[in-house]
């Protein structure tokens, strides 16, 4: 039975992966959407001692770096989106990864998207003493968390598993 019921996860997982970061993407520019309608730019609007909203228009890329360099930010993180998006359509048969790949295809196209629309993204989240970021940003970092958590904690499948989800050559993801 055991067979049956990882078959049937195997199928659901493309659905999953797609409703996950359609889901997350959906927060991001929801809340990218909100603050550049209700903040004028610059303004600050504190939440709590240690958080405050801000709307902060960030051309580069982490920490402010590569400002003004648009085009090359726009291919190298389109190239990366494209090599996630290869990524999990390949590994998503293994369930470890169906978080941390949403988290991080999620995030990326959301700044993406900004990019692409905007030619910069909207940052409002700030901390003291640390540049504004915004939801999408969180979710890289939580899906890279997410990966290191797998790749340290999580034991590899033992051969045993491996077999019970296939028949020994593998499972294939068709683009």
């Amino acid at each position: 039975m055991q067979g049956k019921e990882t078959k049937a996860v195997l199928r659901k997982a493309p659905a999953r992966l797609f409703f996950l970061i359609l889901f997350l993407l959906s927060a991001d520019q929801l809340s990218k959407y909100l603050v550049r309608k209700w903040i004028d730019a610059h303004e600050s609007i504190d939440l709590l001692p240690f958080l405050s909203l801000e709307n902060i228009k960030n051309s580069g890329i982490a920490f402010g770096m590569l400002q003004g360099h648009t085009g090359l930010v726009i291919f190298t993180s389109s190239a990366i989106v494209l090599l996630l998006i290869v990524t999990a359509l390949a590994i998503m048969h293994d369930s470890r990864f169906l978080w941390p790949l949403a988290f991080l295809v999620g995030g990326s196209v959301g700044n993406l998207i900004d990019r692409f629309a905007f030619g910069q993204v909207t940052d409002f989240l700030r901390l003291p003493h640390w540049p504004a970021f915004n939801l999408a940003d969180v979710f890289i970092i939580t899906g890279v968390a997410m990966l290191l958590r797998v790749f340290m904690l999580e034991p590899e499948k033992n051969e045993e598993e491996k077999e019970e989800e296939g028949d020994g050559r593998g499972v294939s993801a068709s683009v």
